[in-house]
């Protein structure tokens, strides 16, 4: 039961990495080796992808969006950005088995957030 709940989880995590590097609006780290899901926002400089992440943030954790904030090395995104050093990005744990099955309400939590 508990190797088919990390399945699960890591299912979940690996969808939702892909569904993030299919939306134009944001720019995913490396595919998820577990259940934490890594993701930039894009923007023209670091700084201001900093900023939106933030934004997104608070809006998020304001409609029950539980998301968290990392400071992470550019290069883990490829540094579109030619700035090197760290960007502030966002970060899920996908942590429970049922994330698999609310993906889609996950990503619209996430798009409106994002607008």
């Amino acid at each position: 039961a508990f190797a088919r709940m990390l399945e699960d989880c890591r299912a979940a995590a690996l969808e939702f990495h892909e569904r993030l590097s299919r939306d134009p609006r944001f720019l995913p780290a490396f595919p998820p080796e577990l259940d934490i899901v890594v993701w930039a926002v894009r923007a023209k400089t670091a700084a201001e992808t900093s900023a939106r992440a933030r934004e997104i943030f608070a809006r998020a954790g304001k409609a029950n969006l539980h998301l968290a904030l990392a400071e992470l090395p550019v290069a883990f995104f490829g540094d579109p950005w030619g700035a090197g050093g760290t960007v502030t990005s966002l970060r899920s744990v996908l942590m429970k088995p049922e994330h698999l099955g609310a993906l889609d309400s996950l990503e619209k939590l996430l798009s409106d957030c994002a607008s």
